[in-house]
């Protein structure tokens, strides 16, 4: 039978007290019982990112008896109206090795989240999941790569990247990426574009075309540093290279550099 005190705690409003009542359960060697896997669940909505993983990693370390409660209650509760909820559920669920596809709706809402650790486990999750799964993981990252959220779109392009680099429909969503008005999904498809199997025809035309035109400096000098990569005989990469050299900038010569090392490699 639970400790009443503990499952106290682990409802409390101090959320200390919550985190320190998650490593007395994992530090003790009783088996959890049905109320305490309840109880550890609902912490999985703590705003506490150490009581989230804590209570996470715990439902995943449980027992062969206590495991099928703890999968069931996990598998009920990414669909709780709770975002926090949904998202500690399904980190739960992955960090017990399942990859199932109803996990794939809520890895895409995280991987929109305003937390960067919370983006990048649920894309780390994602590429889990398309190992098992991969037309219902790709169909839903390419709907999500026109998302409203920024955030949502860039991670898309870096999991797409890892997934699923040969597809026609992952290619076309990149070269789009490149004209995004958010720097930050520039940046993912440029990263992007460089490990596409094959590699476009064009990407050093769209390369060059960052280099020239993107209002952001940092993704111009990403650009001309990716130059490196696609542009090896290419006269326009030379003298992009070139001009780039007499900058006055000390790191868009360094850019520039980093290209020509590339190109000789």
């Amino acid at each position: 039978m639970s400790d009443p005190r503990v499952l106290a705690d682990l409802a409390s409003a101090d959320l200390l007290q919550r985190r320190a009542a998650v490593a007395a359960l994992a530090s003790s060697r009783d088996p959890l019982d049905a109320t305490a896997i309840a109880a550890v669940v609902a912490c999985l909505a703590t705003p506490m990112k150490a009581v989230q993983r804590g209570a996470a990693e715990l439902l995943a370390q449980v027992g062969a008896e206590a495991r099928p409660t703890v999968i069931e209650r996990l598998r009920s509760a990414i669909g709780a109206e709770d975002i926090a909820l949904r998202w500690g559920a399904v980190y739960a669920l992955g960090r017990s090795g399942l990859a199932e596809p109803a996990m794939i709706a809520p890895l895409v809402e995280a991987i929109g989240a305003p937390d960067g650790d919370q983006r990048w486990a649920a894309a780390d999750l994602l590429i889990t999941c398309a190992r098992v799964h991969l037309q219902p993981v790709l169909a839903a990252l390419l709907l999500a790569a026109t998302d409203d959220a920024p955030d949502r779109r860039k991670m898309v392009l870096y999991v797409l990247r890892d997934v699923a680099p040969a597809d026609p429909a992952v290619r076309a969503a990149t070269v789009r990426g490149l004209d995004d008005v958010a720097v930050g999904v520039r940046f993912a498809a440029l990263a992007a574009l460089l490990r596409l199997e094959p590699r476009p025809e064009d990407a050093c035309t769209l390369v060059l075309d960052r280099v020239r035109r993107d209002v952001d400096p940092g993704l111009r000098r990403a650009a001309l540093a990716a130059l490196g990569s696609v542009g090896r005989g290419v006269n326009a990469v030379d003298a992009a290279l070139a001009d780039a050299e007499a900058s006055d900038d000390v790191s868009v010569r360094r850019a520039a550099g980093l290209a020509r090392r590339r190109l000789a490699g």
